[in-house]
């Protein structure tokens, strides 16, 4: 594995960011939905609509190797993860674990309150976020044609 930089996403970020999210999601998340919910995430899931909620004060960073754009997160502040995906040709190299922690620091840095993060996990990641030691806080739920699981991870006492 190259050397993987974690940085704000910037407005260049975007569409790259996009593309790569929508290729995690119809390989891993989209067979767990039904036509509402491909379709509701494919509204929400676009570069406008992501550009709007970055100047309306979301937060995004992306992991970054050799100039490419292998991972995306992006908060609604002050706690919960919208969104987590990373280039499915290097899933399980640690990239995921790396973009939370060092975005998860930014978010506190300006959000020192901060005691729990929460998710609202598809199927397809409900496993990964355990190892990153969220649990459930809810059965699973559906809104939208969106199936998720509430999750929530403390990360001050």
């Amino acid at each position: 594995m190259n050397e993987i930089r974690v940085r704000p996403m910037s407005d260049a970020d975007v569409g790259p960011s996009i593309e790569l999210v929508m290729t995690v999601f119809e390989e891993f998340v989209a067979p767990d939905f039904g036509p509402e919910g491909v379709a509701s995430f494919t509204e929400w899931a676009n570069p406008e609509a992501l550009a709007d909620r970055l100047r309306g004060g979301c937060v995004a960073h992306v992991a970054v190797e050799e100039g490419r754009i292998v991972g995306v997160i992006e908060w609604m502040l002050p706690d919960h993860v919208a969104m987590l995906f990373v280039d499915p040709t290097i899933q399980g190299e640690g990239i995921g674990r790396r973009l939370f922690g060092d975005s998860l620091r930014q978010v506190q840095a300006s959000n020192p309150n901060v005691r729990t993060v929460r998710v609202h996990a598809s199927r397809y990641a409900v496993s990964y976020y355990h190892r990153l030691g969220f649990r459930e806080t809810a059965p699973a739920q559906e809104q939208d044609g969106i199936c998720y699981t509430p999750m929530s991870l403390k990360v001050k006492e």
